[in-house]
């Protein structure tokens, strides 16, 4: 039942609907409405660009970032589309030398509504945004450069980016209530973000931090494919080196080290590999040797351990993976806690990369 200006709000505040949740819901039946606006011209738009200039753009791509050629196509499909998206706006690839998105404004009937918000499209310049939380299904961002705030809806996303620790390196396309995201989003790690923020200083010369990365989107995004190859790579190396290794250990732990790992052991039972287990034994020698941590309570280490061992080293189906909110149960501490040394973790696992 619709609830009145008058009536009592049913968030259980006490207070009149009006004095309560009723901006809210305004708001939010806003952004819904704006997205029905919204969802079926981006979509038109991004059909028409592949339908009359995909060829153009592979062609301009193949000069401009000929190691393409060479990459092997399980990763240019995840290359590709972020920059094809960003051509859609920034490549003058018509015979006119207008860009896909002027192509599409000149050629279709397009309602005034929706040609203002187009319009507002057209300056819009890509940044590298933190993602904060997620909240009533939206996500909240807030600009690495200018620390704008922004909210767009991006479905459920999985704990660990939505945990403060995960970058969006895309165009945000301004609505009302909400932004868009203009393409494929591209998500950029903690532990990659300075090199990729060096990489746009690198181009930059007089342009600002946001100009620079529009002027060459496509040379910073290949370049976060390089980074993840290459720390994948390493990442692979490295640990296959400490299992040849881990017996011979130069420093055995000590006792309060391996209460670590026997709540570890214990509590894992068969929901992990034994290989798992051996990366994950690693790791904790190599952290403790190198930080020498002082361990008060072993189940807030065990716990993250755990959490590494299902996210960075099992290789499970994403919607399988424990959540930190589970684990924090399983080990009787507290999610911020597991984040905290898992955090941890993964920066010495980069800074030994």
């Amino acid at each position: 039942m619709k609830l009145g200006r008058n009536d009592q709000c049913n968030c259980g505040s006490g207070k009149k609907y009006k004095k309560c949740c009723l901006k809210k819901d305004n708001i939010l039946i806003g952004m819904q409405k704006e997205e029905e606006l919204v969802a079926p011209i981006l979509s038109d738009l991004i059909k028409y660009s592949a339908k009359h200039y995909q060829r153009s753009f592979e062609s301009k791509m193949a000069e401009r970032l000929p190691e393409i050629i060479n990459t092997e196509q399980q990763y240019l499909e995840y290359i590709m589309p972020p920059i094809f998206q960003w051509g859609i706006f920034n490549l003058p690839l018509a015979s006119n030398g207008e860009t896909p998105f002027e192509s599409y404004i000149t050629k279709r009937r397009i309602p005034k509504n929706q040609l203002e918000l187009l319009l507002k499209w057209k300056t819009e310049l890509p940044s590298i945004f933190r993602i904060t939380h997620q909240s009533n299904g939206y996500t909240h961002l807030t600009d690495f450069w200018s620390n704008e705030e922004r909210i767009v809806k991006m479905g459920d996303l999985p704990e660990e980016i939505t945990d403060g620790s995960t970058y969006l390196l895309n165009s945000l396309l301004p609505g009302e209530h909400q932004s868009f995201l203009s393409g494929l989003p591209q998500f950029i790690t903690f532990e990659l973000l300075d090199d990729v923020v060096n990489k746009i200083e690198s181009l930059r010369n007089e342009q600002s931090p946001n100009q620079a990365l529009e002027t060459y989107y496509p040379e910073v995004t290949f370049y976060i494919y390089e980074l993840l190859y290459a720390y994948e790579e390493d990442y692979n190396e490295d640990y296959e080196d400490s299992e040849g290794n881990n017996d011979n250990e130069d420093k055995p732990l000590t006792s309060e080290e391996q209460a670590v790992l026997e709540v570890y052991r214990k509590l894992t039972n068969q929901t992990l590999s034994e290989q798992v287990h051996q990366k994950v034994t690693a790791l904790w020698s190599g952290y403790c040797e190198h930080h020498k941590p002082v361990i008060t309570k072993p189940e807030t280490y065990a716990a993250a351990l755990e959490y590494l061992g299902h996210h960075h080293f099992q290789g499970e189906d994403p919607q399988a993976k424990t959540t930190q909110k589970e684990l924090a149960n399983k080990y009787g501490v507290s999610p911020g806690t597991i984040s905290t040394r898992k955090k941890a973790f993964t920066e010495y696992l980069a800074q030994t990369a």
